[in-house]
């Protein structure tokens, strides 16, 4: 009798050590009991090889949330073991995970798995694969990069957080092809204290082409944090600096008064020989810059034309009265013929 039983109970166990799981799970078939888990325990500790094992957590020590679920699961002796930690609605129904490698006796941080409802935040490199466009804010991209916000913050920020109050790191670079010169780049350059920005446009990749540096390329533009311009020269002490030639159709220039007051009355004009007088002793004439001073300083373009209306406008009075002697002369040069 007792050799038949052992029988049966041998066959039974062959019977079901022969079984295979299907992948489908009836009622009551994962059950375990209510156990806190000790979240400062090592990796592999409280589950067997080849298992899985639900924990919870009710105000654990060094949990990931003060309530939650933990989904454990262990790979062969010593080899991957994985934990999924479930947080509850109170903390925005997030899903952790960590995991131990072969040989590593240490967790790996936590980290927050993607999803499209909470922040995303990662230590890693984020990387998006594929040919299509990414979308912010709109699920309708129509470029690589599409960033849809309302019209009263329709903002994109680059914030350099780390470094001095003069960091010179927020650019943005823009890079095609593989031929020189083919980088460009807007860059937020301090020029005062306490890290004022200037924005800088660069061209003129000089470079590796296979490895940009915004230190590659040349400074073209710059707008200093005072509103000052300057092209081609990087201290700007004017509204617009140009080091180089401007070719424009026109210019105006605003000006706050004009060279007329020569033709009244009561303007004093100086003599011819008043005149040569100033030019034997200055070398230039009276109210001109000389040479030395538009060489250091330049000229107010608007200034200067007024100054030379104003020498043309004593010119032609000076033309206008030698007529004037012209033709009396004439007439007694006549008179004298005449007798």
């Amino acid at each position: 009798m007792k050799k038949t039983a052992s029988l049966i109970v041998i066959l039974f166990h062959s019977y079901l050590q022969s079984q295979t799981f299907d992948g489908n799970l009836g009622s009551q078939s994962l059950k375990w009991t209510t156990e806190q888990k000790d979240f400062n325990s090592a990796p592999r500790f409280g589950i067997a090889p080849m298992s899985i094992k639900l924990w919870d957590n009710y105000e654990g020590a060094n949990a990931p949330s003060q309530w939650g679920t933990l989904l454990e699961i262990n790979g062969k002796e010593s080899h991957l073991d994985s934990q999924l930690y479930f947080t509850g609605s109170w903390d925005n129904g997030r899903i952790l995970y960590r995991s131990a490698f072969y040989g590593q006796t240490a967790w790996q941080d936590w980290r927050y798995v993607l999803d499209s409802k909470n922040d995303v935040e990662s230590s890693g490199n984020l990387k998006i694969n594929g040919t299509g466009n990414s979308g912010i804010g709109t699920s309708n991209p129509e470029k690589k990069l599409q960033i849809d916000a309302p019209n009263s913050d329709a903002g994109l920020r680059i914030h350099a957080v780390a470094g001095n109050n003069n960091t010179n790191t927020p650019y943005l670079l823009l890079t095609g092809g593989y031929l020189p010169n083919n980088g460009v780049a807007l860059q937020g350059i301090s020029d005062q204290n306490y890290g004022r920005k200037a924005l800088v446009f660069y061209s003129g990749w000089e470079g590796d082409i296979d490895n940009p540096q915004i230190s590659a390329l040349k400074e073209r533009m710059r707008i200093s944090s005072n509103g000052n311009v300057g092209i081609g020269i990087n201290t700007p002490s004017n509204k617009l600096d140009v080091n180089g030639t401007i070719h424009s159709k026109e210019v105006k220039v605003d000006m706050t008064g004009w060279s007329d007051f020569v033709f009244k009355k009561e303007y004093n004009l100086p003599t011819l020989e008043e005149v040569e007088k100033h030019i034997t002793e200055k070398g230039h004439l009276e109210n001109i810059p000389n040479e030395e001073e538009v060489l250091k300083s330049g000229i107010n373009l608007g200034e200067m034309n007024a100054k030379l209306l104003q020498k043309i406008e004593e010119l032609t009075l000076y033309v206008i009265e030698q007529n004037k002697k012209i033709e009396k002369q004439n007439e007694r040069i006549m008179i004298l013929e005449n007798k």
